[in-house]
């Protein structure tokens, strides 16, 4: 496949060419017409010169001077000729420059009619000709006269082929001289996509972190997409490591302790508390591990998800899960409201947050989602509040329940992990997670993200 610079230099070539050859051709033909034009009132002008020579005596006889102005009509061969015939088929006069020639001249014009054309002689000479009628009163009468005039059509050609060769030699030579200048304009104007290759070949190589450097307004948005894209997959690939990683690493004091029990094991009782302890502790590790490893932060090139439609499925699972509890939920969402992320992410921070609300609420829960668009090339802002009107969470206890592990309230059955799992969401976008008093008494968790 053919590369965009020759596709735009090939493209522009040919209308180039087209146009200029087009050009070539009106003018061509502009500089013929003209040509002619000159070469008739040329011959019109011989015309009239022969006319003013001309004496008609009053028996109808012509006379005309031994020499005319023209020096041509005097020379055999001269390629300019002229005679005078009377309307009665008589040859009145003829110029000396068509000795040995026959020339067909029109005769028989009317008075001030003209006529100009192409003809030949017998020897097969291409000629212009110019013929006029004329009459005169005299003695015995009117008596009618053509006049013609002929030139050899050989000095029009060479005139013609003359400005042919240099019109077409000058359009040639800047055609390739706009040809030159295009092509340095394309590969100038295509220099900052091959700073884009170069870039994405350095960061292939491990050589560059992200596209450096600016960029014509046409490409920022590419470019910018681009290192999205590249720090989008460079934090996933990120937190996948951190996430094995810390698994790893919180696993081994609850194995060290089952592997400790299992060796000084005294009564079974206690064995079996300490195991299930450790256990529960493995599993929440392992479910905080996931959920943080399968969160996809803000992503490049990613679909706006429409937020009104999640909030409203994940109301209705959770309505499902608490029905006993008959919670009265109010949502303020407007339809057009969206979030530029990861569906995904979006999901497990509603899940999390409704889930709670419903979880510690008396009976009611409020939940609104607000966007505010940012400026042109901005992130927009999307604040998430869900409120109850349970007991709430004591400012003390407020940064404790966004540990991992942790819960308000013992007796109340989780693990202790949805909270840490938003905040750490949160702060993939760049976001906060705040805590504090609900309007209805409660607890009030308002989320902030930008996308």
């Amino acid at each position: 496949m053919l590369s965009l610079n020759s596709r735009l230099l090939l493209a522009a070539s040919l209308v180039l060419t087209c146009f200029l050859g087009l050009t070539g051709v009106v003018l061509d033909k502009a500089f013929r017409d003209s040509a002619e034009a000159a070469l008739k009132d040329r011959l019109q002008g011989h015309i009239y010169a022969i006319i003013a020579a001309t004496d008609i005596g009053k028996n109808g006889k012509m006379f005309m001077p031994t020499a005319l102005p023209e020096a041509r009509f005097a020379t055999p061969g001269s390629g300019l000729y002229a005679q005078i015939v009377s309307h009665d088929g008589e040859q009145s006069w003829r110029s000396a420059s068509t000795v040995g020639l026959t020339i067909p001249f029109v005769v028989g014009l009317e008075r001030g009619v003209s006529r100009f054309e192409q003809i030949s002689t017998t020897t097969g000479e291409q000629l212009y000709s110019f013929n006029f009628g004329l009459a005169w009163e005299v003695g015995i009468g009117e008596v009618a006269f053509t006049f013609g005039v002929a030139e050899s059509m050989e000095s029009f050609h060479n005139q013609i082929a003359l400005f042919r060769k240099n019109l077409w030699g000058w359009l040639g030579g800047v055609t390739l001289v706009l040809l030159a200048v295009q092509g340095t304009i394309l590969r100038w104007g295509l220099t900052p996509l091959r700073r884009v290759e170069s870039a994405l070949n350095a960061i292939e190589a491990g050589q560059a972190t992200q596209l450096e450097g600016r960029y014509p307004k046409e490409l920022r948005g590419l470019t910018n997409n681009l290192n999205g894209l590249i720090r989008s997959e460079r934090e996933h690939l990120n937190r996948y490591r951190n996430s094995l990683s810390d698994l790893a690493h919180s696993l081994k004091t609850p194995l060290a302790v089952l592997q400790g029990e299992i060796d000084n094991s005294g009564r079974q009782d206690q064995l079996h508390t300490t195991l299930t302890e450790q256990v529960e502790r493995m599993r929440q590790l392992i479910d905080y591990q996931l959920q943080r490893a399968a969160t996809s932060g803000r992503t490049a090139l990613s679909a706006p998800v429409a937020v009104g439609e999640l909030v409203k499925r994940v109301v209705a699972t959770v309505e499902k899960v608490y029905a006993d509890k008959g919670v009265t939920t109010q949502v303020n969402v407007a339809p057009e409201t969206v979030f530029n992320g990861d569906k995904g992410d979006m999901l497990e921070i509603l899940g999390n947050l409704i889930d709670n609300a419903f979880k510690w609420c008396s009976g009611r829960v409020n939940i609104a989602v607000n966007r505010k668009q940012g400026a042109k090339g901005s992130l927009s802002k999307l604040t998430i509040t869900v409120e109850d009107d349970g007991s709430g969470i004591p400012e003390d206890q407020a940064r404790q329940v966004l540990q991992r592990g942790v819960r308000a309230d013992e007796r109340v059955k989780g693990h202790g992990i949805g909270l840490a799992v938003v905040r750490d969401i949160v702060q993939l976008y760049d976001g906060k997670l705040e805590i504090g008093k609900s309007r209805l008494a409660g607890a009030r968790m308002t989320v902030t993200l930008f996308s």
